[in-house]
């Protein structure tokens, strides 16, 4: 994990989902996936059991740990595979140490932040709120503390896991 000095937030930012975006930006994503996180090739199994719970119309919650920061990455492709977009919980800091253009396009990938040192309850409402409702198009389901160094999901007979390579 990557440290983050301990204040209290600023504010809070809330996700804005955007499939357009999320797909428009997904060459970018891949290309720094490859060249600052040095991840050229993602291994995913076990996709039928997600896609079938998303399918379902179930909520979906995957919350992997994380030593780096590629995960995030991980997760698009994810995500790609099985052609929906997902919400991420990251740290305040993220959006805290980000100018005005990366926070928009993370509050656009469905990215909201969290106080990790405190009791965040507008996250926690967020993430259930997410995780409990449809509301945006095409049944966007998922939250998750963003992992940051993984190259394999592997899904579970229990709701789906990430595991790290």
């Amino acid at each position: 994990m990557i440290p983050k000095p301990l204040r209290t937030p600023p504010k809070w930012w809330s996700p804005k989902l955007n499939p357009f975006w999320v797909g428009f930006w997904r060459p970018l994503r891949r290309i720094r996936q490859r060249r600052e996180q040095l991840v050229t090739e993602i291994s995913v199994s076990g996709l039928e059991r997600l896609h079938q719970s998303i399918g379902d119309d179930r909520g979906v919650l995957i919350t992997p740990n994380h030593p780096g920061s590629a995960d995030p990455y991980v997760m698009y492709h994810v995500a790609d595979q099985i052609g929906r977009p997902f919400y991420f919980m990251a740290a305040w800091q993220l959006f805290g140490e980000s100018g005005w253009l990366v926070r928009q396009a993370l509050r656009q990938h469905g990215v909201f932040s969290v106080d990790r040192e405190g009791t965040d309850v507008r996250a926690f409402r967020q993430a259930v709120e997410i995780l409990a409702s449809g509301r945006n198009p095409p049944r966007e389901r998922g939250a998750f503390a963003p992992t940051q160094r993984s190259v394999r999901f592997t899904p579970s007979t229990t709701p789906p896991t990430h595991t790290h390579a």
